[in-house]
């Protein structure tokens, strides 16, 4: 598999937002304008930001979650400033008939959002019969069990896919039927023989339960073909002010220049390959709050094993999905993530804006550190926040 290079490498420089001038805005009426980058997650500290998820896989994989300690001393994980590497032990074989997992790793943020636009630059992306990624946002807490926080799937494929799926899933009261091909994104709803996939609510009436609403991504967005074109860019921006959520796929050296300068303005990308809408009368946006981001790294399961045998025909005549992961490392080396950029913006009130002024980072140095509050915006909260606790349905 290949790996990222040694630990060291360029720097990056983050400029210092003005809590004074958030401090004098505070009680002004805010209007909100340009993107600014709140955080930059790939670089030394990248795995200090995540918790590493190690219980029970809720989706029946065959993988046992591990944690950061182990995850480190089996190398399963590498990082430096430039990029992060995610994947499974591609070593172990497994007595037939075990009943054990295959080392894994799913990370879920430190951080909870409740907007935001989440611009991820992926080199090379898990693939392969019996293997399904995600990379995604949920909420979860005490007495609020999932969905009724929200999910948002960015990136999610299994086996041998090509394009990308990007999925919502929520309690009642989230229907997308609405929302029109063509007219608001530039691709299809998902189908099966019940129709397209286009209610959000886990348990929609004439849907497979958990389908959610799921649109097709553009091909080449998944698996080996991103990989052998060189990786991609995805975002997904999260407006509830809006009312929409809308993701976006660039090949790799076709990435617009303002998201080149961390300056992105995603009203001029074009149409999006996803849109969500979030106005009340289809899907209010109170239905996503505190949502984590998550990247998982399964084998089998609910989504991968049940579709193996389409996937995968050959492979499935000579063993199960379960088998392959468990007695065949050498058919799962390309089960890892290589991730070069995850950056994390917020939109500045116009007012900050103005009154910053040059304590504003230049054209492609970040921006202030800022995160929404009730009295304003002030600095990001620093790391520590409680590690979350494990969800009851992953997508």
């Amino acid at each position: 598999a290949v790996m990222p290079p040694d630990i060291g490498g360029r720097g990056r420089r983050r400029a210092r937002g003005s809590v004074a001038a958030a401090a004098a805005v505070a009680l002004l009426p805010q209007t909100y304008g340009m993107y600014v980058l709140e955080e930059s997650y790939v670089g030394m500290e990248f795995f200090q930001k995540f918790w590493f998820f190690n219980q029970t896989d809720p989706c029946k994989g065959t993988v046992e979650y591990v944690d950061f300690a182990t995850a480190a001393r089996h190398n399963l994980i590498r990082g430096n400033d430039e990029q992060v590497y995610m994947g499974v032990d591609m070593e172990s074989v497994f007595p037939k008939g075990s009943k054990t997992g295959r080392e894994s790793v799913r990370l879920q943020s430190l951080k909870t959002y409740n907007h935001g636009l989440f611009a991820i630059s992926i080199r090379h992306m898990p693939s392969g019969c019996g293997v399904w990624p995600a990379f995604w946002m949920y909420g979860e807490e005490a007495g609020q069990s999932w969905p009724s926080m929200g999910e948002y799937d960015m990136i999610e494929g299994v086996n041998n896919d090509a394009f990308v799926k990007t999925t919502m899933h929520t309690g009642p009261g989230c229907d997308q039927s609405q929302v029109v091909e063509g007219r608001d994104f530039d691709s299809m709803w998902v189908r099966d023989e019940n129709g397209p996939a286009n209610n959000c609510y886990v348990n929609a009436t004439g849907q497979y339960y958990n389908v959610g609403c799921s649109q097709e991504g553009p091909p080449g967005s998944f698996g080996e073909t991103l990989n052998s074109a060189g990786g991609g860019t995805f975002v997904g921006e999260w407006d509830p002010a809006s009312e929409r959520m809308r993701t976006w796929f660039f090949p790799k050296d076709r990435e617009p220049r303002d998201l080149h300068s961390r300056t992105p303005q995603p009203d001029t990308w074009g149409k999006p390959y996803s849109y969500f809408s979030l106005s009340e009368a289809t899907c209010p946006a109170r239905r996503f709050r505190d949502m984590r981001l998550v990247f998982s790294l399964n084998l089998c399961g609910d989504l991968s094993g049940a579709h193996y045998a389409h996937g995968c025909p050959d492979l499935a005549e000579r063993m199960t999905c379960e088998e392959l992961a468990l007695e065949h490392p050498e058919l799962l080396k390309e089960a890892y993530w290589l991730i070069d950029g995850l950056d994390v913006y917020q939109k500045m009130p116009d007012q900050l804006m103005n009154i910053a002024g040059s304590a504003a980072a230049p054209p492609g140095m970040g921006g202030p550190a800022v995160a929404a509050s009730a009295g304003g915006w002030v600095p990001a909260a620093p790391r520590g926040a409680q590690a979350p606790g494990p969800q009851a349905r992953p997508p």
